[in-house]
């Protein structure tokens, strides 16, 4: 599950800072914004190359259990990761100008956590949902010679 992991974080991060840049890019010189539910588009992309890095690995299918493991383990990554770029962001920036004065009462209320928590368990359904589905998809390409 560890190598698991770490494809995930591979693309994870390349995912991230893919955004972040295309993000900016489109921004400063197109005026366009890219809408807030594209973040999920690296986490996709980080349990698709997982799946795939498994599978060439020479890995089988996954039971119920691996793929609700490795899920697990990916979905507390990547939110260890996005808390660290948030962290890093507010000691560059200001914790108020970067989420401005009305979140200050959100982070102290239990919504914030109820959210997360919320976020989380999504998160963890999708990435066991896809790891599983991903895997099943690639070894039918391999077995194909694809």
């Amino acid at each position: 599950m560890v190598a698991t992991i770490k494809s995930f974080l591979t693309a994870y991060i390349l995912g991230v800072i893919g955004l972040i840049v295309l993000s900016w890019a489109l921004a400063t010189f197109a005026d366009i914004d890219l809408p807030g539910g594209m973040g999920v588009v690296p986490f996709v992309i980080g349990v698709q190359y997982a799946a795939n890095a498994h599978v060439n690995r020479g890995g089988g299918a996954v039971t119920g259990g691996e793929a609700w493991g490795a899920a697990f383990g990916m979905t507390l990554a990547a939110m260890i990761v996005s808390a660290v770029l948030i962290a890093i962001m507010v000691a560059a920036f200001g914790g108020e100008a970067l989420l401005g004065p009305e979140m200050a009462g959100v982070f102290s209320s239990g919504v914030f956590a109820i959210v997360l928590a919320v976020v989380f368990a999504f998160y963890v359904l999708m990435a066991r949902f896809g790891y599983g589905w991903m895997v099943r998809t690639a070894l039918k390409a391999k077995s194909r010679g694809r």
